[in-house]
C-alpha cells in the first residue's frame, strides 16, 4: 500500500471516502480510496488498491431489497399531512420523517 502524506496533496484539507475512479488514475494519480491510520502518534493516509466487490444476490438480500422498495413506495404514497406528522415526531430523534418511517417499516 503506498503511503501518502497530507502535505503531498496541498489542495486537500481532509481526505474522506472515495475520490475518483480506477480508469481515471493516469490523469489524477492522487484519486483513490484512502485509509487514515495512526503511525507513531501521527495520522498518515494510506492509498488503498481499487477493488470491485462481488455481486451479492442471496435470497435474504433480495427479500430485504424488496422490503426497502415497498417502504419507499409507501412513503411516496403518503399524504403531505401524514408526512408532516412523521417529520414532527422525527425531530425528537434528530432524524427526518422519511428516515423514521423507513426505520419503522424495515424494523417493525
Amino acid at each position: 500500500m503506498p503511503k501518502v502524506e497530507i502535505n503531498q496533496l496541498p489542495h486537500c484539507v481532509t481526505i474522506r471516502g472515495r475520490l475518483g475512479f480506477p480508469y481515471d488514475l493516469h490523469r489524477h494519480p492522487e484519486r483513490g480510496i484512502y485509509q487514515q491510520r495512526k503511525v507513531q502518534g501521527r495520522k498518515v493516509n494510506f492509498k488503498m488498491k481499487f477493488y470491485q466487490p462481488p455481486p451479492s444476490r442471496t435470497p435474504a438480500q433480495a427479500a430485504r431489497r424488496d422490503l426497502f422498495k415497498a417502504a419507499v413506495l409507501a412513503w411516496q404514497g403518503l399524504s403531505q399531512e401524514v408526512k408532516q406528522q412523521y417529520n414532527l415526531r422525527a425531530r425528537k430523534k434528530v432524524m427526518s420523517g422519511y428516515n423514521l418511517f423507513l426505520s419503522q417499516q424495515l424494523n417493525g
